[in-house]
């Protein structure tokens, strides 16, 4: 029979599912999302600048980080530190160089990957945009800009292409909740619908029991009028 004490125990076995699955988690962050450049060039040699990426391990084991270019990327940068591991709860400064010789506004990407080192968690991946905005004769008034801020990132998992999609954790943890959700709707439907029948038998005991009582009532009137009027 289904009681209250083990739908409890199946709530609490999901719970712990919940929590379980997001922790095998690999997270990221990294500084510097977004970069914008102005360099001077003078048309006819190649002006090259070295930056970097702050790639932050803040995850409690080690992990594997990789830097990679998007399609258009190429064309102007170059990274030098591509593979790296990175100790837990440490960073580091990936080097990548901008090489631009011709005038024009030049745009790509880098993506930098968390991978574990071990086991078959969830990776992530973090772009850092790159805006290069090269002219001759800039000036002072072109001031490099740059964000700082630390950028965070939900669990995604690297493909072949280098794109990110949504993590399998998340969809296993989401489809447990589902699931948990449904056993929990059927649980208690199944505990209404015994407890209904339940209500149900006793009413039809109860009626059962009080006809009996009043056909032997009847049957008593009966016999006494019988034996009164056989005296």
């Amino acid at each position: 029979m289904i009681t209250q004490k083990r739908i409890q125990i199946v709530i609490f076995i999901g719970i712990v599912i919940m929590n379980v699955l997001p922790v095998s988690a690999i997270t990221g962050s990294i500084g510097n999302a977004k970069m914008i450049l102005y360099p001077e060039i003078n048309g006819w040699t190649t002006t090259t600048i070295e930056k970097t990426i702050l790639v932050k391990n803040t995850n409690n084991v080690s992990v594997n980080i990789s830097l990679k270019l998007d399609e258009n990327s190429s064309k102007f940068l170059e990274i030098i530190d591509k593979e790296f591991i990175l100790e837990a709860n440490t960073e580091k400064k990936a080097r990548f160089e901008i090489k631009v010789k011709k005038e024009g506004e030049y745009r790509g990407k880098i993506n930098v990957f968390f991978t574990p080192i071990e086991g078959k968690e969830a990776g992530v991946v973090l772009p850092s945009t790159i805006i290069v905005i090269a002219k001759k004769n800039q000036g002072e008034s072109a001031v490099d800009e740059s964000t700082d801020e630390n950028e965070e990132v939900v669990p995604v998992s690297e493909n072949e292409t280098g794109n990110s999609k949504i993590s399998p954790v998340i969809i296993i943890s989401f489809v447990s909740t589902l699931i948990l959700l449904a056993v929990l709707i059927f649980l208690i439907y199944l505990i209404k619908s015994k407890k209904k029948k339940a209500e149900m038998k006793d009413s039809n005991k109860a009626e059962k029991k009080e006809n009996k009582k009043i056909k032997k009532a009847e049957k008593d009137k009966t016999r006494k009028s019988e034996e009164e009027n056989g005296e």
